[in-house]
């Protein structure tokens, strides 16, 4: 009767330490995923982008695995620079979606920052027509004026290179 007991101690113990081993790996292979997922994130948005925090789960081993995770994001605007948050919501765009997996708060952020990168682009083809509009306005020399144009143009040029990089 003891020996009995004994042994289905035994398998008990054995099917439990079975079943901690397979969560122990599960817990591994979340804690890789979850820090290589917030990792991509904060690489590529750069100053854009937070350090990544974990929040952690402690595996019947004792160790604490990362088992979800956050990187914080700056989705403001530059004010008065349409460019500069161009650029900015370019870089938080690509981070947001720079995991294999992206998550759907992932892609919510990439969704607000092309919007925001549309609204910077909108003001700044509103600035380019006003400079064109005042420079074609105002009275100057055929020198002037030729050279005025150029620069208009070449804004124009730079503005389509900056859609053209979004799209």
């Amino acid at each position: 009767q003891h020996d009995k007991e004994a042994e289905k101690q035994q398998q008990a113990e054995e099917q439990q330490a079975k079943a901690d081993e397979r969560l122990i790996i599960e817990l591994k292979q979340r804690d890789q995923e979850v820090k290589t997922h917030e990792r991509a994130h904060a690489s590529i948005g750069g100053s854009a982008t937070g350090a990544p925090s974990y929040t952690y789960e402690v595996g019947p081993d004792g160790k604490k695995y990362a088992v979800s995770g956050e990187v914080s994001v700056d989705l403001s605007s530059v004010p008065g620079d349409p460019k500069a948050t161009i650029a900015k919501m370019q870089k938080i765009h690509a981070a947001a979606l720079a995991p294999a997996n992206p998550s759907v708060q992932d892609t919510r952020i990439a969704a607000s920052a092309a919007q925001k990168i549309l609204d910077a682009q909108s003001e700044l083809l509103s600035q380019n027509n006003d400079i064109a509009l005042s420079k074609a306005e105002s009275p100057v020399s055929n020198n002037r004026h030729f050279k005025e144009e150029q620069e208009v143009s070449q804004a124009s040029l730079e503005f389509d290179q900056l859609i053209n990089q979004t799209i």
